[in-house]
Order: structure tokens, then sequence, then C-alpha cells
């Protein structure tokens, strides 16, 4: 079984832009405003044979949970 590691997993918006797809986390995920987002692009591991797709947090340290 082959893993392709590290693929770019893309997002479409506006006039078909690509952009790097994201993962986001709040600090303060009650707040109006000023939630004090965290973010994170992610990377894609897929399995060449059945097309199995896992995505992981390429900084998953800058997502740090509220305590």
């Amino acid at each position: 079984m082959e893993i392709i590691a590290d693929a770019q997993a893309l997002d479409r918006g506006d006039g078909n832009a690509k952009y790097e797809l994201s993962v986001a986390t709040f600090r303060k995920p009650d707040a109006v405003i000023f939630k004090q987002r965290q973010t994170s692009t992610v990377s894609a591991w897929v399995c060449e044979q059945c097309g199995y797709v896992e995505l992981y947090a390429d900084t998953p340290a800058s997502l740090k949970s509220p305590k």
C-alpha cells in the first residue's frame, strides 16, 4: 500500500481562487467579538490504492484550546 504524504489540501473561493485549507480554534469561543482565532493550514495524506484521505494540521501547537 502506497501513501502520498503531505499533499496540499486546497479550497476554492470567489472567482475560483485557490486557498490552502485550514482549521481554526478560538481561545474565547463565547465572546461576541475578539474570539482570538487560532489557525493552522492542513496537509492531506492519501492512500494511492483506495483514495482514503486523512487531514493533519501543519502546526498543531498553534491550535491550543482554552483551559
